[in-house]
């Protein structure tokens, strides 16, 4: 695929563009003479072109071309250079879908900044594109009653389109997901989301990107109508915190208005940030209209499952192969893994078993294709081999059945966290009943 397609009868013009988009800034470019070459670059795919108006010797000029390129890649996006052009001929080659237009003799920086400027444009249409199709996809997956309550206040933060929300959550929980989610479900799903990600980057670059500058369009500008996402926004200065509330206040960077819905996400303690004053608590009040915490993997691992099988799913089909099954004893596994790394590890260690069993042609997933670290400290397995199960068929029936009954409630009370509640309805017992249960086989008198 070719970053830039540049299409000109002049040589000379042709090879200074070309030389400085690869040199300074190493983008790929493709060049074409004529018309008939133009239509067999468009095979690179190109994000940008850049077409004169005037093709001496072609059987279209620029005009037609334009056409032609839209209608074949209508996100490919075209500057339109002339070195006899008028306001008339800008203004219609914008209107049949251009960028924009700049006449010859030109200066290259300003051809530059408008190349800069149109490859964003490309690429947020690509990722526009790319949220919509995966809009079915995307979605809050499990049964547990947190993520069951946690679809319930996004589908009502989504209705409220302006309100800002703060979501909290450790590592690989699905923050980006989560906040999505919330666009896709609001009347601004078919403006842009924005993922501004402020972690390890210098104070000088943050600012640019806040604010932009004759390069850079800030992100306000390109997230206009849509969605900002800003993760990890605990990171912040406070001189950036106070520069990013003074944004808020005025809606506007510079002399440019805005609107713009901002979802903030962090892995800290908000609340902390404050006492330590390491938080500006004006930007923290604007910002917290709507708060969301997302649990972690090890607090609802009855999702596990529903998750697995839909990660199976998805990575099969992006590697264009059969869907594989997860067998009851790996399942069993999974559910007592503490999952340190959450949802985002659980999708990895998937993406693997899916690797693995296609390595070995199988269409079932079995334990000896898990990582290393998952059996090796997994309470499940050590709940089983401590239990002497293979020595139950050498036991008088009651005695087996107190050694079953025994590991079998100290296995689901670890499954559930030591929560009576839930372990209780998961094994159909009366609640007062297990805590009878517990107590008796603690003190061994049953």
């Amino acid at each position: 695929m070719a970053d830039i397609l540049i299409v000109d009868d002049k040589a000379d013009i042709r090879e200074l563009i070309s030389e400085v988009l690869q040199e300074e800034f190493k983008y790929t470019v493709a060049c074409a003479k004529d018309t008939q070459g133009a239509l067999e670059q468009l095979s690179t795919n190109p994000k940008v072109v850049i077409l004169d108006i005037w093709l001496e010797g072609s059987h279209m000029d620029g005009m037609g071309l334009l056409k032609i390129i839209k209608q074949r890649l209508p996100k490919t996006q075209i500057i339109m250079i002339s070195g006899h052009g008028n306001i008339d001929i800008a203004v219609k080659t914008i209107k049949l879908g251009a960028y924009d237009f700049i006449e010859k003799p030109f200066k290259t920086a300003k051809l530059l900044i408008m190349v800069e400027r149109a490859i964003e444009k490309y690429l947020l249409l690509n990722e526009n594109n790319r949220l919509k199709s995966n809009k079915e996809e995307l979605e809050i997956i499990g049964q547990s009653k947190q993520i069951i309550k946690l679809r319930s206040l996004i589908n009502s933060i989504a209705l409220k389109s302006n309100s800002r929300v703060i979501i909290t959550g450790e590592h690989g929980v699905g923050k980006a997901t989560v906040a999505q989610v919330i666009h896709n479900k609001s009347i601004r799903c078919e403006k842009p989301f924005l993922y501004w990600h402020v972690t390890n980057k210098s104070q000088d670059v943050i600012t640019r990107e806040l604010f932009g500058d004759e390069n850079v369009n800030s992100v306000f500008t390109k997230a206009d109508g849509g969605t900002l996402f800003i993760n990890d926004f605990l990171c912040m200065t406070l001189e950036t915190q106070s520069d990013l509330l003074q944004i808020l206040k005025n809606s506007a960077v510079g002399n440019h208005n805005f609107d713009v819905r901002i979802i903030a996400a962090t892995t800290g303690n908000p609340e902390q940030a404050l006492s330590e004053r390491s938080l500006s608590e004006a930007l923290y009040y604007n910002l917290n209209i709507a708060q969301i915490n997302i649990p972690l993997l090890s607090q609802r691992k009855e999702d596990i499952e529903l998750l697995s099988k839909k990660f199976i799913k998805l990575i099969a089909e992006s590697y264009g192969n059969k869907i594989q099954e997860l067998n009851k004893d790996i399942l069993k596994i999974m559910k007592f893994y503490d999952w340190p790394g959450n949802v985002r590890q659980l999708k990895n260690v998937v993406e693997w078993l899916v690797i693995v069993a296609n390595s070995q042609q199988k269409q079932e997933i079995t334990i000896d294709m898990l990582p290393a670290e998952i059996l090796s400290n997994n309470d499940w397995s050590r709940n089983i081999s401590s239990s002497g199960s293979n020595d139950l068929f050498d036991k008088p029936i009651k005695e087996a059945r107190d050694i079953f009954e025994k590991n079998y409630i100290e296995v689901q009370l670890e499954r559930f966290n030591g929560n009576i509640s839930k372990t209780a309805d998961f094994i159909k017992m009366d609640r007062a009943a297990l805590h009878r249960k517990i107590k008796c086989l603690q003190e061994e008198t049953c």
